[in-house]
């Protein structure tokens, strides 16, 4: 069990997956919106989502809309799903990313060209 620790394989699977959640985490970048019209409380909600899902590892779209087909066709017709399913999009779509995508703190690919050099990756 020890002995695994500290093989050399095991080394570079550490490296490897630390890396990949490394970039899952910064994949989602998101500025707080210098406009106060841009800060409702629903947009903080998805806000607090977007910065989850990139640490968790989850698509919080994907996970709202998968919500919105679980609610009963007595409590939301069709036309009420199809409603909000495209305010939802919409919502998601208003989110404010930076402006490259990448926050200016990202050292993923320092991190990718120094991995490459050992030959982890």
């Amino acid at each position: 069990m020890v002995a695994d620790l500290l093989s050399p394989d095991f080394g570079e699977r550490c490296k490897f997956d630390l890396f990949t959640t490394y970039e899952s985490i910064m994949q989602s970048v998101y500025q707080i919106p210098t406009d106060k019209k841009d800060l409702s409380a629903s947009n903080l909600y998805l806000l607090a989502l977007k910065q989850a899902e990139g640490r968790f590892g989850f698509n919080a779209e994907d996970l709202i809309l998968l919500l919105l087909k679980t609610i009963p066709e007595d409590v939301l017709t069709k036309e009420d799903r199809k409603k909000r399913r495209a305010k939802i999009r919409e919502d998601f779509a208003k989110l404010p990313s930076t402006a490259s995508g990448k926050s200016a703190f990202d050292v993923s690919e320092l991190l990718r060209k120094n991995l490459e050099l050992q030959g982890t990756m």
